[in-house]
């Protein structure tokens, strides 16, 4: 956010919590003023692992997998975004 310029504002979007067994919560943070859009997703309960990805090692190891949502969240920003 602060390499893009941003200001101080930003819009939080809670994301629907489709998987309640994860015991994850995700936010979706949209940064407001910036050079470039600026997104940022909280994932609190989550450990060091991809959001709908395999649990690779066990939750002592890594933390836990959000089931709340996947790569289409990347997908969908990449697409809306496309390089000049």
């Amino acid at each position: 956010a602060a390499i893009n310029g941003c200001g101080d504002t930003q819009t939080e979007t809670a994301y629907e919590d489709t998987d309640p067994t994860d015991d994850t919560v995700s936010t979706r943070l949209a940064f407001d003023g910036c050079a470039a859009p600026t997104v940022s997703v909280r994932i609190e309960g989550g450990g060091h692992t991809w959001p709908g990805g395999h649990q690779y090692l066990g939750e002592r190891v890594i933390g836990r997998v959000s089931r709340d949502f996947g790569n289409e969240v990347l997908l969908d920003f990449l697409s809306a975004h496309p390089m000049p």
